[in-house]
């Protein structure tokens, strides 16, 4: 399988947005959160109960009809509530402002659906206030550091991480169906100030599962 080489940026990417979170204290901070409790197998803290709920989706009117690209990523994410679940946990990594500085980039959004059907063990792992390392490493892997519009996309690539975990990509005969470490993109191609917006109907996953570490 040829790679698709994004080593090189991606680890100048991650080292400077690594940077920034442990500078916060985000590995063993809470980051302002409660002390986590858990409430039917989710996670409930000041930002409410997570995952947020899943409603009837939109896809040709997801951003309303705003102009998408006098808009940061995140503050388009920010729009639409079947995105809030992502938003709400990158600002639990205290990630969400360094998103908005950093770019061009292209981030794959997961649906608040996705994080419904995610198992509570991983998900609650993500949101425990002792795992905002892991945290922060499971928001990188959804983003890249260039752009990347869908055309881009064929089944001979594969994304390589700094982390050095392989994110494949599989596409039908035609494009018109991508799949993004097993993701598919319901949204392509959302142009925004700093980067692109692929929405996604799972959260992406890599060949070797950063929860096995």
């Amino acid at each position: 399988m040829k790679t698709f080489y994004l080593k090189t940026l991606l680890m100048a990417f991650v080292t400077v947005l690594s940077a920034s979170f442990y500078g916060c204290g985000g590995a063993s901070g809470t980051g302002g959160m409660s002390d986590g409790n858990y409430e039917q197998g989710r996670t409930t803290n000041t930002l409410g109960t997570l995952p947020y709920p899943a409603t009837d989706m939109d896809n040709d009117n997801m951003f309303g009809n705003v102009d998408t690209e006098d808009h940061d990523i995140m503050t388009l994410v920010g729009m639409d509530q079947n995105l809030s679940t992502f938003a709400a946990l990158a600002k639990m990594a205290n990630m969400d402002l360094k998103l908005d500085y950093t770019g061009p980039v292209t981030m794959f959004i997961p649906t608040n659906q996705a994080f419904q059907e995610m198992p509570l063990e991983k998900f609650n792992m993500l949101t425990d206030p002792g795992n905002r390392a892991q945290l922060g490493r499971f928001i990188q892997r959804h983003v890249l550091p260039s752009e990347v519009s869908a055309i881009e996309f064929n089944s001979s690539q594969a994304i390589e991480t700094a982390s050095e975990q392989e994110i494949t990509v599989e596409t039908d005969m035609n494009g018109g169906v991508i799949y993004i470490g097993g993701a598919e993109v319901i949204k392509s191609d959302v142009n925004a100030a700093n980067g692109i917006i692929h929405v996604v109907n799972s959260v992406v996953e890599p060949t070797r599962d950063v929860f096995n570490d």
